[in-house]
């Protein structure tokens, strides 16, 4: 259906014209039908090709909008509002839904005053395809079978539907109504019959379909399970989340999280996910108490749990923090120096993200704000999806659930304030943890230098600031502390040791240092013992120069540090000469697959004929380059595909030119 037949529809069957809306805005609807002048319209549309159609369907709207074609509307954000295209849609399906339109909007009460009758009329109002036909002869009657009695509980909850209701609260109420005279009905029906229909109510089912539910129902109450289909599933689930055929909420609870946890596996996904919705809306519209509310939302405590952690790491052990930093980035999985030195990179990580969330807000926002998560406030509805009435409980302002959840109510609307990562929350976390890693590589010559990442320059200050207070807390503690007692020979022989180690002097020091450092990445705690004091590197530089002239590398320790910008991100570090015997042992495949990486170069059919997997062999060549670079070199685009990180792929031209 185009526009042209869309206005001669509502014109010919209801009496009614669009009207073009004023000052309406690009992309937003140009003309709107409404039942008479200064009366809000119950549909509007833009009559540009595609056209695009807005119709108010009110309580109805959730249920049309799962219908093939239809979608959220366009230009409302109102849930009563159902969107469509008219070329997509079928002329059948617009003339239903403009025609539910319509009355909805007389029965809404929007049109009390108005006394206008309208009668609907043909368009083709003619008679020239009538012609004479034979009367057939009447068959002989057949028997009628007489009607299959009707349980009585079931008779008096037809009897009970109430037509005179408004469509916003007609199927809702009803449902309810019906609900509390069936709630304890039994059957035992012999032919279960299939049903197969969105939203489903006792009002929408048939006699075989009413009594093969509650023959279920029956069953199911007495533990034992028969499959069926889903939508007799849903209405089940419907009853207790009215808390119809329960003796209060708890009881509905705990009948709920009885069938997610036994059963809903048997049905579809889809039906999981909305449970676990549902059940936590239980949990806030019940005001059901929070050792019930920790079982629902408990995703969410741990999700909130993190954030509270990252938000104050001075209330929880440097382990913890580390344990946080793994679930929401996935650096230190790889990181050699995280993996040798665990307990001081911990300490060591919690002092320097103190620092980072001590920064001074100059920009408006915080770093946690700006790269990990914010705050936000978000809307829903009670129950959304599901066939419930809903009935004002005792109000109260807010439900908390955790330091940094909580929910309030207006009506049937909450809203939830809580965190929310960021869509590069793990991007950047690793991005800081690969710069951690670097500079303390650099200030400690430990292993390969690694590529810097951009990071703020204030951040990156920041960083340095963190390793040089904690390496400050590591000279406080270590200053000796002698207590010679006689009678004891080997505590006296091992505080002589510690007197011997304070009196080492800076070269014998140094010289300790540079054995480690020969011996790869060596350990942070190592490096820490060596350099309690050493200077900050100079990050352009990547690594200091050696000592040409020997001169004291105590005089170079008191330098002042220097801090890592970002212009230092534009230098590219220098790679040290790199022994082929030290190079990693790639086996053939591995080394295929990078070298075709390298000169791009197909892999594909290489790889299909071996029965291969590329994202396997890149993790695996990722682990077996790490030591050397410190760093993944294999990264995967958007569309799945391997490439080389640009940054790296100098480094393994030299490397592999000679192997390749």
């Amino acid at each position: 259906m185009d526009y042209q037949s869309l206005v001669k529809l509502v014109s010919n069957r209801y009496g009614l014209r669009f009207v073009a809306i004023p000052n309406h805005h690009e992309g937003g609807p140009t003309r709107s039908l409404s039942l008479k002048t200064g009366v809000a319209p119950f549909i509007v549309l833009n009559d540009e090709e595609p056209v695009r159609v807005d119709a108010k369907c009110f309580s109805f709207a959730d249920a049309i909008r799962d219908l093939p074609g239809f979608r959220a509307p366009f230009f409302h954000r109102d849930e009563q509002w159902v969107g469509f295209d008219l070329s997509i849609v079928s002329d059948r399906a617009v003339i239903n839904i403009v025609d539910y339109a319509f009355k909805a909007a007389m029965n809404a009460g929007q049109m009390a005053s108005h006394q206008q009758q309208y009668v609907i009329l043909p368009e083709n109002d003619s008679d020239d395809h009538y012609q004479a036909q034979t009367i057939p002869r009447p068959c002989p009657r057949r028997p009628v079978p007489s009607p299959k009695p009707v349980p009585k509980e079931i008779a008096a909850a037809q009897a009970a539907y109430d037509y005179t209701l408004l469509p916003g609260e007609r199927r809702d109420k009803n449902f309810y109504r019906q609900g509390l005279i069936l709630a304890n009905y039994t059957d035992d029906c012999m032919d279960l019959v299939p049903l197969k229909r969105y939203f489903p109510t006792y009002h929408d089912l048939s006699m075989a379909q009413l009594r093969t539910y509650f023959t279920w129902r029956t069953k199911l109450r007495q533990g034992e399970f028969v499959k069926v289909s889903d939508s007799y599933a849903y209405l089940y689930i419907y009853e207790l989340l009215n808390n119809i055929g329960v003796d209060s909420p708890a009881a509905g609870f705990r009948a709920l999280t009885a069938f997610r946890d036994q059963y809903v596996d048997q049905f579809s996904s889809r039906m999981g996910a909305y449970l676990d919705r549902w059940l936590r809306d239980y949990v806030l519209y019940y005001r059901l108490d929070h050792d019930l509310a920790n079982r629902v939302f408990a995703d969410e405590i741990a999700a909130d749990h993190d954030y509270h952690v990252l938000l104050h790491p001075a209330d929880y052990d440097a382990a913890d923090l580390v344990a946080v930093f793994q679930r929401h980035a996935t650096y230190l999985k790889n990181s050699r120096l995280y993996q040798k030195s665990a307990a001081h990179f911990a300490a060591l990580l919690k002092v320097i993200w103190q620092t980072v969330l001590d920064l001074p807000d100059q920009a408006g926002t915080k770093y946690f704000n700006h790269h990990v998560a914010s705050q936000q406030m978000t809307t829903n509805y009670l129950f959304g999806n599901a066939v419930f009435y809903f009935r004002p409980q005792r109000q109260m302002a807010e439900y908390p659930i955790d330091s940094v959840r909580q929910y309030r109510f207006k009506g049937r609307q909450y809203y939830c304030l809580a965190f929310k990562a960021l869509p590069n929350e793990r991007q950047n976390l690793n991005a800081f943890l690969h710069e951690v890693d670097r500079l303390v590589r650099q200030r400690f010559k430990l292993g390969h230098p690694l590529k810097p990442r951009w990071l703020p320059e204030d951040v990156l200050a920041a960083i340095d600031q963190g390793i040089r207070q904690y390496q400050q807390q590591l000279k406080e503690a270590r200053r000796p502390k002698v207590h010679i007692d006689l009678g004891d020979i080997d505590q006296i022989r091992q505080d002589a040791a510690v007197t011997q180690a304070s009196l080492l002097t800076d070269e014998e020091r140094q010289a300790i240092a540079e054995d480690q450092a020969t011996n790869g990445t060596g350990s942070l705690s190592a490096a820490m013992d060596v350099h309690p004091d050493a200077g900050t590197p100079n990050a352009a530089a990547g690594q200091e120069k050696p000592d040409q002239q020997g001169t004291d590398q105590s005089v170079k320790a008191s330098q002042p540090a220097q801090t890592t910008s970002v212009a230092d991100t534009d230098q590219p570090q220098p790679v040290a000469d790199v022994d082929s015997a030290a190079l990693p042992d790639l086996n053939a495949d591995e080394r295929f697959l990078l070298t075709a990486l390298l000169k791009g170069q197909p892999w594909a059919d290489y790889l299909k004929k071996r029965h291969l997997m590329v994202s396997i062999l890149a993790d695996q060549i990722n682990a077996d380059l790490f030591d050397m670079i410190g760093d993944d070199v294999i990264e995967f685009d958007k569309d799945d595909r391997p490439g080389i990180i640009a940054d790296y792929r100098p480094d393994l031209e030299d490397m592999f030119s000679d192997k390749e």
